[in-house]
């Protein structure tokens, strides 16, 4: 877990140090607000979040749950795979790329295209469909994307269906239907919760992903 923890917190200061245009190197580890360098307990991932009370010592910063989270998340990951077996170390690749779209789709409301892209490959290793199937799944797409493109209260980003369409290929119906369900009730219980209209999808299919994985 330590090390899928460690993966998970290295993912979010690439993310924030890509954001900020700053090395991913130097400055070490600090606080965002003080810039006060972190002791080498408080870098431990989940611990050092607990530990510091999700917030800095020093001026009392809120540390964002955005760390906490992904550090779970691929903590919990790395628990229920096998990292020494092939088609283990391709999911988790496919964790940490998600991991990344959904903090981008969450602060920016972007998505990187080059990383669904290379997601376009992984789900192809990992699917159990035949041709036929995909040459459906490649028609169904393009018209999806065609309504999408003309129809003007779109309810779902492009980059949403983009990665519907790649957990449908990678995934059997009955795991898709689970994530998709597991995706759509998380998001509108935080919409209900939050009081938003308009939310980073990327995230629950994210969460979608790794509960279908952990159960």
């Amino acid at each position: 877990m330590f090390l899928g923890a460690s993966v998970g917190s290295f993912v979010n200061l690439i993310f924030e140090r890509k954001q900020a245009g700053t090395s991913i190197i130097f400055p070490y580890s600090n606080c965002n607000q003080c810039n006060l360098k972190l002791s080498v307990i408080k870098k431990i991932p989940i611990m050092g979040y607990i530990i510091s009370k999700g917030k800095c010592n020093q001026c009392n910063f809120k540390i964002p749950l955005e760390y906490l989270l992904s550090e779970l998340y691929l903590g919990i990951l790395v628990l229920r795979i096998n990292p020494y077996e092939f088609k283990s170390c391709i999911i988790l690749i496919a964790a940490i790329s998600l991991l990344y779209m959904s903090l981008s789709d969450l602060k920016t409301m972007h998505i990187p295209t080059l990383l669904i892209y290379s997601l376009v490959p992984i789900s192809m290793v990992l699917t159990n469909k035949n041709y036929l199937n995909l040459i459906i799944i490649g028609i169904l797409y393009i018209l999806i994307c065609l309504i999408h493109r003309f129809y003007k209260n779109n309810f779902i980003g492009n980059g949403d269906i983009d990665i519907l369409f790649i957990f449908f290929i990678m995934h059997n119906l009955s795991e898709f239907i689970n994530i998709i369900f597991i995706s759509s009730l998380s998001a509108l219980i935080y919409i209900e919760i939050r009081q938003k209209r308009k939310v980073a999808f990327i995230p629950f299919m994210t969460l979608g992903f790794l509960i279908n994985y952990v159960i």
